[in-house]
């Protein structure tokens, strides 16, 4: 059984802070490019942001878990 959430990613295309939005409570992320390499993975504490400044233009896919065990996929676009 699979937990999907609805999440909601702005602004998308991004310069660098992605803000992430849903109805239960982040935990953690996981950036990877399209290649699924992982480069990046950190936790929200309170703040429900992603700062993709070192990420290069293209396209990533950003992999939200929350403290209930739900994970969503995204994909961003980085300008």
């Amino acid at each position: 059984e699979f937990n999907n959430i609805t999440v909601n990613v702005y602004p998308n295309p991004t310069n660098d802070i992605v803000n992430i939005e849903t109805q239960e409570i982040l935990q953690n992320y996981e950036v990877y490019n399209v290649l699924g390499q992982q480069l990046q993975k950190g936790n929200f504490n309170g703040n429900n942001q992603i700062n993709l400044h070192g990420a290069t233009t293209g396209t990533y896919f950003i992999k939200v878990t929350t403290t209930q065990g739900s994970t969503a996929t995204v994909k961003v676009i980085k300008k």
